[in-house]
Parts: C-alpha cells; sequence; structure tokens
C-alpha cells in the first residue's frame, strides 16, 4: 500500500470464496485508488492499483454475473469514473468517465442486465451493459432535485428514488425516454425505491 486512507469496503463470495474488498486513496482528486482484494476462504490477498482516480462511491459498488466488479468513483476534480475489476486475475479496466461530479454514488443491477448508476447533480443516471460493453448516458431524472439515491430496473422502466427536498419518484421509461414524477409536492421526509421478495420493484 502507498496510502493510508481507507475508504468503503465492499463484501461478496465468489465460487464459493469469500471477499473482503478495501479501497484505499490518497490525493482522491488525482490519485488512482488502490483495491485490496482479501480473499477470506483462501487466506490470501492481492493488491491491485485502480486506473482511475477519486473516491469510491457510498454504494457504488456492484458484483455481476461475470464474476466481475464495477465500481464508480466520484470527486476527482469534479469528474468520476467507472471501472471494472476482475477478482479472478486482478486486472482493472476504465470503461467510462461519468456524466456527474458525483455520479456513481449509488449504483444498481436492473431486472434487464444493465448496471444502473446515479447520482449529483440535478439527479443524473448513466447505465451500463457488461454483456455488450455499452454505456449510455440517460440524463437527468429531474432538474430540481440533487441525488438519484435508489435506483431499480425491470424491461422496460427505471425507477429512480430522488432527493433530497423533495423526495420524490421517477419513473423513465427506457424505450420513449419519457419522464413521470410522483409525490412531489407530498413533502416526504424520506423515499427510496426497493426490490421487493416477489421481485417487483416499489417505492417506499
Amino acid at each position: 500500500l502507498s496510502v493510508n486512507a481507507q475508504e468503503r469496503q465492499a463484501f461478496f463470495q465468489l465460487a464459493n470464496d469469500t471477499h473482503l474488498v478495501l479501497y484505499y486513496i490518497a490525493d482522491y482528486g488525482v490519485s488512482p485508488i488502490q483495491i485490496l482484494d482479501v480473499n477470506l476462504s483462501q487466506g490470501t490477498a492481492r493488491l491491485t492499483n485502480g486506473v482511475a482516480p477519486g473516491r469510491p462511491g457510498i454504494r457504488g459498488t456492484v458484483l455481476y454475473s461475470n464474476g466481475n466488479v464495477y465500481q464508480t468513483t466520484v470527486q476527482a476534480n469534479g469528474l468520476g469514473y467507472f471501472l471494472e475489476y476482475n477478482p479472478t486475475t486482478g486486472a482493472t479496466r476504465q470503461i467510462a468517465q461519468t456524466t456527474g461530479s458525483s455520479l456513481g454514488q449509488y449504483d444498481e443491477i436492473g431486472d434487464d442486465g444493465w448496471i444502473y448508476i446515479g447520482g449529483y447533480p440535478n439527479a443524473l443516471v448513466d447505465r451500463y451493459n457488461p454483456s455488450t460493453d455499452a454505456y449510455e448516458r440517460l440524463g437527468s431524472m429531474d432538474t430540481n432535485s440533487d441525488y438519484a439515491y435508489t435506483l431499480g430496473a425491470d424491461s422496460r422502466y427505471l425507477y429512480v428514488g430522488l432527493g433530497q427536498a423533495p423526495w420524490s419518484l421517477a419513473v423513465y421509461d427506457t424505450q420513449t425516454t419519457s419522464t413521470n414524477h410522483y409525490w412531489s409536492t407530498n413533502a416526504d421526509i424520506y423515499g427510496a425505491v426497493r426490490h421487493g421478495t416477489n421481485g417487483g420493484w416499489y417505492y417506499q
């Protein structure tokens, strides 16, 4: 390790092995993150130098069905990045520069196979398809909101929990690219998109 500032952790199981991934940062505006992957089942560890600077997003880490970890970094001198990490080989790859400076605070895998990336400002959302390597910028879900805090998607619609002030729900049609808003005048103090045990998406 070349730095001692540890920020964010991810815990997952892959091929019957349990991994604890720790992210280390120095000057996150310019210095690439370091990824320490501890295989708790095997008693081994691998240190990988990331390929982009920034801080790991608050919920910006997802484990995809292909075995790769996808991570967003934020606040890299006004920029953010979307990365791929292969826990089997240790290889890292920068896929894209995200649209917003803090896009990637919140990532979610949709039922449609896309990884949705939400953040700040104006509740911007990008998405990435690991099967086709396609990266798309869906734009703002609501110019009156700061963050796309929580996300969910089925085969057609993207559900976005917006905040703060007001907390509300945006539903984006990926076929027509139109957006509808719900409960934006309710003065709610919180709201979030949740994945139900029955497979549906709900706003709570």
